[in-house]
C-alpha cells in the first residue's frame, strides 16, 4: 500500500508537468510575447539570500514560458512568492504558497474605459496596469489562475489591515474595515481579492529601477479627464558603473505611487447637466496626492517612534528612518576579488570590486522585497515574504469612536450672544403637559 501511495504521488506530481517539456504547440511572436530567464536571475537572487531550489526554479522557468506562450503575455516576469499558512502536498490543485507572475494588461482588456468604471477602479493607466497569475505549484498553463482586477476601495482598505493568507483563493476574508468584494460578485470578499491588493501595494512600493532608465510622459485621458502621468522606458540609457551603484540615489521607483485613497491618478470629476466636469462640493475633501513619480528610494523615510527619536537625538542622527538598506559587508558590494597589487603584496582578503560585483538593496517596509543590480544595465526585483508590511507600519488598532459634544440649548438668534445677562428663555412658551389615559383591552372590560 505504501509503494502504491508513493507511485500515485509521483504520478500526480509529474502528470501536470509532463507537457512542459514538449515544444510549444502555438506559434508566438518574440516581439510581443516575452518571458524571463529565471536560471540567470536566480544567480542574482542568491546574493540577496533568496532561493527556491534548482529543481523548483527550473520548473518555474518552463512553466512561465508555457503560460506566456499559451496566453500571449507581454512582458511576463516572475514577481515572487507569497508564503501562506497552508502546506502544499505537491498536487497541481493543492493549497500552498502563491507563486506570482506579472504581465502587462492588454489594452483590449482594460477594465476601466468609461468614467463610471474609473470611479470604482483605475485601468491600465493606474493600479491595473498589470495582470497577475498565481499558482500553488507551477506546472501546466492551466495551473495558473488570473487574479481579479483591483478597485480603489480595495487598495484603500488593504493599506489599513494586516492578515496572513490561508493558501485558498476562495476563502472568505474577515477584517475591519471590511474588504469590498470585486465588482460583479456577490457575498464577502475572497482571498484572491486581498492577494491582488497586497501584490499591487508591494509592487508600487518596491519595484525599483536604475536612474535614467525610465522617464515620465503624459497621455490624454478619456472623456475629457485631462492628462495621465505614465512611466515608460527611456531611450538609450547609459550603463551604470559600480561606483554609481553604491549611491542609493541611483535607484528610483519604477511604478506610480498608490495614495491612501487607492489611486495613482486623480479621481474622475462628476459631470454636470451640460456635460462638463463639476467642482467638488465644499464639504468633500479631495483625494490625497500620491508621491511624485521616479523619486529616489533615498527619499523614502518614515517618522520614528518616541523611543527611536530619543535614541537618535542622543546620537545626533536625523529623526527619520530610511526604508531601504544595502546588504553586504560594507553595505554595498558582493562578491569581491583581490587586485594584482594586492596579490603581489600578499593580500588575500578580497577588498576590490570585480566585474561581477553586485549591489543588493532590501526594503524595510516590506520584508522580503529585494533589488539586485550589477554594473551595466541589469536590475532585478523579487519578493519572497508573507505579504504584510513591517511592524513599524502596522495599522492603528481599531477603537470605538467617542460620542460628539452635547448640543447646547436653543438660543433666540435675536439675543446678543455676548450678553451674559440676557434672558435666554424670553419668547419661549411652555407647552401644556399632554396626558394619555391608557385604554383597557376589550377582554379586560368584560
Amino acid at each position: 500500500m505504501e509503494s502504491e501511495a508513493s507511485r500515485a504521488a509521483v504520478v500526480n506530481y509529474a502528470r501536470p508537468r509532463a507537457e512542459l517539456f514538449n515544444a510549444p504547440a502555438a506559434d508566438f511572436n518574440p516581439a510581443v510575447v516575452s518571458f524571463p530567464d529565471l536560471l540567470d536571475e536566480s544567480r542574482l537572487w542568491a546574493w540577496a539570500g533568496v532561493g527556491l531550489g534548482d529543481a523548483t526554479t527550473y520548473m518555474l522557468h518552463v512553466s512561465i514560458k508555457a503560460l506566456a506562450v499559451e496566453r500571449q503575455l507581454a512582458n511576463a516576469r516572475f514577481w515572487g512568492k507569497v508564503s501562506t499558512m497552508a502546506k502544499s502536498s505537491g498536487g497541481a490543485a493543492a493549497a500552498g504558497d502563491y507563486f506570482v507572475v506579472e504581465c502587462l494588461t492588454p489594452v483590449d482588456q482594460n477594465p476601466a474605459t468609461t468614467r463610471e468604471q474609473r470611479l470604482a477602479m483605475e485601468g491600465c493607466e493606474g493600479a491595473n496596469k498589470y495582470t497577475y497569475y498565481v499558482s500553488p505549484s507551477p506546472g501546466a498553463p492551466d495551473t495558473w489562475v488570473a487574479l481579479p482586477h483591483v478597485t480603489a476601495g480595495q487598495l484603500a482598505v488593504a493599506q489599513q489591515i494586516r492578515r496572513f493568507l490561508s493558501g485558498n483563493l476562495s476563502s472568505t476574508v474577515a477584517s475591519f474595515p471590511p474588504l469590498p468584494p470585486s465588482p460583479g460578485t456577490t457575498g464577502p470578499a475572497t482571498e484572491a481579492t486581498l492577494l491582488r491588493a497586497m501584490v499591487g501595494l508591494i509592487t508600487a512600493d518596491t519595484k525599483v529601477a536604475l536612474s535614467g532608465f525610465l522617464e515620465t510622459d503624459t497621455e490624454e485621458g478619456l472623456d475629457g479627464q485631462g492628462e495621465y502621468t505614465v512611466i515608460k522606458p527611456a531611450e538609450a540609457p547609459e550603463s551604470m558603473d559600480f561606483e554609481r551603484l553604491k549611491d542609493p540615489s541611483t535607484f528610483v521607483h519604477a511604478e506610480l505611487d498608490i495614495s491612501p485613497a487607492g489611486r495613482s491618478q486623480p479621481t474622475p470629476q462628476p459631470l454636470g447637466p451640460d456635460g462638463e466636469p463639476m467642482d467638488l462640493p465644499e464639504d468633500q475633501e479631495p483625494d490625497p496626492e500620491p508621491q511624485p513619480p521616479l523619486r529616489s528610494v533615498n527619499e523614502d523615510t518614515r517618522p520614528c517612534s518616541e523611543t527611536e527619536t530619543a535614541i537618535l537625538a542622543e546620537a545626533g542622527a536625523p529623526e527619520t528612518k530610511a526604508l531601504w538598506q544595502f546588504v553586504g559587508a560594507d553595505g554595498a558590494t558582493l562578491p569581491r576579488c583581490p587586485t594584482g597589487p594586492m596579490l603581489e603584496a600578499g593580500g588575500t582578503d578580497g577588498k576590490a570590486d570585480s566585474a561581477q560585483s553586485v549591489v543588493v538593496l532590501k526594503s524595510l517596509k516590506w520584508p522580503g522585497a529585494f533589488t539586485i543590480a550589477r554594473q551595466g544595465k541589469t536590475c532585478v526585483n523579487v519578493y519572497v515574504g508573507l505579504g504584510v508590511c513591517s511592524n513599524g507600519f502596522k495599522p492603528t488598532p481599531y477603537a470605538l469612536k467617542l460620542p460628539g459634544p452635547i448640543c447646547s440649548e436653543w438660543r433666540d438668534p435675536a439675543i446678543d450672544p455676548e450678553d451674559a445677562t440676557a434672558d435666554v428663555t424670553a419668547g419661549k412658551i411652555e407647552e401644556k403637559d399632554i396626558i394619555f389615559e391608557p385604554q383597557a383591552a376589550a377582554d379586560e372590560e368584560e
